[in-house]
């Protein structure tokens, strides 16, 4: 029986290269013609000068552009009427990226945001224990280099963009599948339930964030028993990290990694030292 391609190409992805350089993926080899029309692509508004088929693999298509893609934003490539080498016409599709452009951290730009030193037993989470990040600025950072030292273990982190607003949950390398956002780390170092010393540096070695809690911050016995976290109440505070600011988390589910907290109080702080 003869099977005739009845199917147009679909788009997978678009990675930037650089600030003019876009790699975009298809489902199959491209027609030439149609892969190098630039008037199939625009990117927000921005068409590309050249086009290019990938000579070893005709499934990618080089795009270059003569102006900048704006960094730290949401970007659209949106195709239209390309074709495959058997005509089939992919008559529109979107795909979104983000050119970053990393920015130096500043101290609390990156804070610890909740922790989870003792799961069990469990009321909701994961059993495992994890560490919270939450970007307070307004800035991007690549996480790559930058290193984590619980007491005096130190853990140095894995290329990461964290944008603005985001969490990242730090756990084992055993465990990141469990939440959306995660980094595993080898030989993650055991949390102490009663008290433990957290520090966060950065890849040049200066320090974003500190924080020693203790179990004495929980409120209830029934919590401080296990499996319930502790939150950070406003992690825009610059000097934060006391038991006035954090708290047992209030969420069913016994805390809230990857999202705002139960707690979370942005109110000014009118409080004397």
């Amino acid at each position: 029986d003869l099977i005739v391609d009845t199917t147009p190409p679909s788009l997978i992805s678009a990675t930037p290269i650089d600030a003019f350089n876009l790699e975009v993926l298809f489902s199959e080899p491209l027609s030439e013609a149609s892969a190098e029309d630039v008037t199939n692509y625009v990117v927000s508004g921005n068409n590309p000068a050249s086009a290019l088929l990938d000579s070893s693999n005709p499934a990618y298509v080089h795009l270059t552009f003569a102006n900048a893609f704006q960094a730290n934003t949401n970007l659209t490539l949106t195709v239209s009427n390309v074709e495959d080498i058997n005509n089939n016409i992919l008559p529109s599709a979107q795909t979104d990226f983000i050119f970053v452009v990393p920015a130096s951290a500043a101290y609390r730009d990156v804070v610890f945001n909740e922790v989870l030193a003792d799961p069990t037993p469990v009321v909701g989470l994961p059993e495992v224990e994890f560490i919270e990040l939450f970007n307070s600025s307004s800035e991007t950072f690549n996480l790559e280099g930058w290193t984590l030292v619980n007491s005096t273990t130190p853990k140095v982190l894995p290329a990461f963009t964290l944008l603005p607003g985001a969490f990242v949950i730090l756990c084992s390398d055993l465990s990141a599948g469990l939440f959306d956002e995660a980094i595993g780390i080898p030989s993650f170092s055991a949390l102490t339930n009663s008290e433990d010393s957290l520090t966060l540096l950065d890849n040049t070695g200066s320090i974003i964030d500190m924080l020693v809690y203790k179990d004495d911050w929980f409120d209830t016995s029934t919590k401080l028993d296990g499996g319930w976290t502790l939150e950070q109440i406003n992690p825009f505070f610059d000097c934060a990290n006391s038991a006035n600011n954090w708290s047992e988390s209030n969420n069913p589910s016994g805390g809230t990694p990857g999202v705002v907290n139960s707690t979370f109080n942005a109110a000014p702080d009118n409080q004397s030292p």
